[in-house]
């Protein structure tokens, strides 16, 4: 069937954005073990502990203790159980190869990445074996199989729940000191990038009309607009008026934690609103 008017295809699109993805996986992996200000914004970052400052470590090691391997494996059997409830076996095969494409890819790399040097930027980080992040990949996936598992009516809702999964994830990890917020990032673009080639794979088996577009996905986008002009609100102020302390002395904490908001939001909106396209799925 021919799309009509208003319609185009998403999955070329879903092409678009795995490479993309991986693109900005090197790009961030170059910036972040480079010695430019990507770099020392990753390493203040970390250094910051902003846990202990903010009186929070509990919370947010109660918030990384949801993701393990049992917990992946739970989140795979519901998505499973989802997909194949909406009578759908191909979704079902979908969610499980993203989980387990996505999550082995970035154990893969940790190894690969702690030991070669393939653009000779002879980093100096005290973690070696830190990028791209577990902790980020699992929240990251786990949002986005739980977007393509559910119902259409149901996808928008759940794209914000995942986005805010990811996100709170992603700062807990960076503010507890486990990871560097390049790590963070490249975890949701390894997630991102298996999401879309996995989604763009099952509209080419199921062929028919796509209708995409991000309108619909506003709410969980707007989250990382939002934390970027809060984080860019609370700079300025402190700068112009010294009230924040916690500011002052951890602004690589904030543009991180700003930068990590976006970068969620977005991968995750970008692509659920393309999967979502196919209202047939």
């Amino acid at each position: 069937m021919r799309p009509t008017a208003g319609e185009r295809p998403a999955t070329p699109a879903l092409f678009m954005l795995l490479i993309i993805f991986v693109a900005g996986f090197g790009v961030v992996y170059a910036a972040a073990l480079g010695e430019g200000p990507g770099a020392r914004v990753d390493r203040d970052a970390l250094e910051a502990q902003a846990a202990w400052q903010l009186g929070v470590p509990g919370p947010l090691n109660d918030l990384l203790d949801t993701i393990s391997i049992g917990s992946l494996g739970l989140a795979a059997l519901a998505a499973v159980a989802i997909a194949l409830w909406r009578r759908r076996p191909d979704v079902a095969v979908a969610v499980v190869v993203v989980l387990a494409g996505a999550n082995v890819t970035t154990q893969v790399l940790k190894e690969v990445l702690a030991t070669a040097d393939p653009l000779a930027l002879n980093s100096d980080r005290a973690f070696a074996e830190a990028f791209p992040s577990g902790h980020s990949t699992a929240a990251a996936s786990v949002g986005l199989v739980a977007v393509m598992a559910v119902a259409p009516e149901i996808r928008r809702v759940t794209a914000t729940l995942a986005v805010i999964y990811a996100v709170g994830v992603g700062i807990a990890t960076v503010a507890l000191g486990w990871h560097y917020p390049s790590d963070v990032l490249g975890g949701y673009l390894v997630a991102g990038a298996w999401a879309a080639a996995v989604g763009a794979v099952l509209g080419l088996r199921s062929p028919g009309p796509w209708v995409a577009s991000l309108r619909g996905f506003a709410p969980p986008a707007m989250i990382g607009l939002i934390a970027v002009a809060v984080g860019l609100v609370l700079v300025l102020v402190d700068q112009a008026a010294g009230e924040f302390v916690f500011i002052t002395d951890n602004t690589s904490f904030v543009v991180a934690s700003t930068l990590i908001a976006l970068a969620g939001a977005l991968v995750i909106a970008v692509v659920a609103a393309q999967l979502d396209a196919r209202r047939d799925l």
